[in-house]
């Protein structure tokens, strides 16, 4: 029973007041412990002035269950595309973010476009045995 000297905003202020200050520590944590090689990983930004408009055709490279393959369903190497032309690597919708960033990184291209392979692409993959 809430008496006449005890209000429940008070209450509802620390606790808000309390999820604020973990906030900021995990952040200030978080901060103070980033790997060096953070600067390394961050998106590269190009404005529409700078960017170049290239009519080459992209090279495309599929990652599916941990190997590269090319356009035509061949084995690849992650080294083989051209770093001149626009990379496409397709992976599975569901591969999560840190399978596609290992994937990216063990490609020689600087800037891979990442898309999705479509239904079509992970059947015929399976259809071939692919990942096995």
């Amino acid at each position: 029973m809430i008496g006449e000297t005890e209000n429940p905003l008070t209450e509802v202020a620390l606790a808000l007041s309390m999820a604020f200050f973990s906030l900021m520590v995990l952040m200030l944590f978080a901060i103070t412990n980033a790997p060096q090689s953070a600067a390394a990983q961050s998106a590269h930004i190009k404005s529409a002035a700078s960017a170049e408009k290239t009519d080459a055709k992209p090279a495309y490279l599929i990652f599916y269950k941990g190997a590269y393959y090319d356009e035509k369903l061949q084995p690849a190497s992650p080294d083989s595309p051209a770093t001149d032309q626009p990379l496409l690597l397709a992976v599975m919708p569901e591969l999560n973010v840190g399978a596609m960033m290992q994937a990216m990184r063990t490609l020689s291209h600087p800037e891979p476009e990442v898309v999705t392979l479509t239904q079509d692409w992970i059947d015929a993959l399976e259809k071939m045995g692919a990942g096995k």
